[in-house]
């Protein structure tokens, strides 16, 4: 079994409230960043969105490779959701993770925009057969547990 990395629009977003611990609007689909809330978070001195956004690509590009790099040396990143549409991104992935292989999910058959409908049907299949999904390690759960719940109504 291999490793896999999803990103979608809003990983950068996710991983400078992860670096800075505070809270903000959470992804919603393709966006373009709040310029006055990562002025006053990040302290930036461009007010040029074009600098904003190169600037949070080159941070998603380094966080996720120090993730593979620790993580996966060698595997293949296989990119979904907004990400992959990125071409920046990809391109900034493909050189910090080299020789790791970048692609899009597509190349595995997989459209990049539906993983995440396909994670969650995996996780109701999983549910309505009694099984369990979560992993403590990422959850934080104590132990196997069936995650959400089947409400029936006559």
């Amino acid at each position: 079994m291999g490793f896999y990395l999803g990103l979608t629009s809003g990983t950068s977003m996710d991983a400078i409230d992860a670096y800075l611990s505070v809270s903000s609007p959470k992804s919603t689909g393709r966006e373009l960043f709040n310029l006055p809330w990562l002025n006053s978070k990040l302290g930036l001195f461009s007010r040029r969105s074009e600098d904003v956004q190169a600037t949070l690509q080159q941070f998603t590009a380094a966080t996720v490779a120090a993730a593979v790099h620790r993580h996966a040396r060698g595997a293949a990143l296989y990119i979904c959701g907004g990400g992959a549409h990125n071409a920046g991104l990809l391109e900034a992935l493909a050189r910090l993770v080299a020789p790791n292989r970048v692609a899009a999910s597509a190349a595995l058959g997989l459209d990049p925009d539906y993983v995440e409908a396909v994670a969650f049907a995996w996780f109701a299949r999983r549910t309505l057969d009694g099984l369990t999904s979560s992993a403590g390690s990422v959850t934080g759960a104590e132990g196997a547990r069936i995650l959400g719940g089947v409400y029936r109504y006559a």
